[in-house]
């Protein structure tokens, strides 16, 4: 438990999940604005825990103790009482939706449509409705087991794994990675491992390029707010750990506004393409119906999402800032220092450890070293010293033993 509400405070919003760059900004965002924040599901290591901004933490057990019986949270809502409820991350957000039966009177919610939440949780689901409202979509086969694999001969490789369902939480680990196959055994290997507990997975043609990331706030199906930004280093589990602001590029924002205005979405949401800047070829890829990793960068940027979230549900907001400033960097300081590390060495991933990386060459990856003492931290912020502080000693603490397992 922590003691550190605003005197006089605008308000009381629980934020719920498990990942510091994406819970942080959310708590210093509205911290800033006197707004009592409290925080649930969070493990006692996660560097957000030192935010100054931080009100309450609640014990309120796993993810998996929450969706077989939500007790803990059902008490503390009935007990205090919230202007808003934010789930950061996949695991809160199915928590939440498994059990709204029984939570929905307690609070307010931004709650997902019924055709939202299998878009959110189902990347053949997603991919659907792209295809029903036009938008481009790597080429590619569904597959149940590993003996349908003659269905995707078509593609060359490499070819991209997903399992459609990214995240589990029936076991111990609930986060399944996105894989890369060169060879046909390779590929048996991989669908033979994602398929093995029923589980289905997308075997997709590589698309050249960068991933770019078209970020937005809703209202009943309307854009509100958009953002944009473009990977710089990618991994393909822990999404990028340096990325940039940039222009929005009128093409994928309309894609995000017809999916968004399909699904009559309201709340927040980040639609992820692949952009080739050779051929000009785009495609959508996945989308997340809740904030997202890189929301540091949008924040330093100009467009304060958690904000304007609040302000939407709580205020009934609709008019914001929508310009922002673009060539602005972030990074993820710790993941970065590993891809670092990785790409110097060409490291290859481990199966299932999320660490496929995009090739860059040396000398930018040395240029893009230098500038970190220029670019933006996602933990480091001058009126909020704690979590930066905290990063930094991890990274010295465990840098040279991460340098020699990688």
């Amino acid at each position: 438990m922590k003691g550190g509400a605003p005197s006089g405070a605008a308000g009381r919003v629980l934020v719920l999940g498990e990942e510091s760059r994406i819970i942080l900004p959310i708590i210093r965002s509205l911290g800033r604005r006197r707004v009592e924040v409290h925080l649930g599901w969070c493990p006692p290591q996660e560097l957000a825990l030192r935010s100054r901004y931080l009100a309450e933490v609640h014990e309120l057990g796993t993810f998996e103790d929450a969706i077989r019986s939500p007790d803990r949270l059902v008490a503390l809502l009935s007990g205090t009482q919230f202007d808003l409820v934010v789930p950061a991350t996949e695991p809160a957000v199915l928590a939440l939706e498994t059990n709204r039966a029984r939570l929905e009177q307690l609070a307010p919610v931004p709650w997902l449509s019924e055709r939202a939440l299998a878009v959110a949780f189902d990347k053949a689901e997603s991919g659907a409705l792209a295809e029903a409202v036009g938008v481009p979509v790597p080429a590619g086969s569904l597959l149940d087991t590993e003996r349908e694999i003659g269905d995707v001969a078509g593609l060359s490789f490499p070819v991209i794994v997903k399992p459609v369902r990214s995240v589990d939480v029936g076991g111990e680990h609930y986060k399944r990675f996105v894989e890369s196959a060169d060879d046909l055994g390779q590929l048996r290997r991989l669908v033979a491992s994602m398929t093995h507990d029923g589980g289905r997975v997308l075997v997709q043609e590589h698309v050249p390029g960068h991933g770019v990331g078209v970020e937005v706030l809703a209202d009943r199906g309307e854009i509100l707010v958009a953002f944009s930004h473009r990977r710089l280093h990618e991994t393909s589990g822990f999404g990028s750990t340096l990325r940039e602001s940039a222009p929005l590029r009128p093409e994928l924002l309309s894609a995000a506004a017809a999916m968004t205005a399909a699904l009559d979405h309201t709340g927040v949401a980040m639609f992820e393409f692949r952009v080739d800047p050779d051929s000009g070829r785009w495609v959508f890829l996945e989308v997340n119906m809740r904030f997202w990793g890189s929301l540091p960068l949008s924040v330093a940027s100009g467009v304060d999402f958690p904000w304007y979230l609040h302000e939407l549900l709580v205020a009934g907001r609709r008019s914001f800032r929508r310009g922002y400033e673009t060539g602005v960097r972030s990074r993820d300081l710790l993941n970065d220092v590993r891809w670092v590390w990785r790409s110097v060495r060409r490291t290859r991933p481990g199966v299932g450890d999320g660490w496929r990386i995009n090739p860059v060459g040396n000398v930018r990856v040395v240029r893009d070293s230098l500038r970190a003492l220029f670019d933006h931290s996602d933990m480091w912020a001058w009126d909020d010293l704690g979590p930066g502080l905290a990063e930094f000693g991890q990274l010295l603490r465990s840098v040279p033993s991460a340098l020699t397992k990688t």
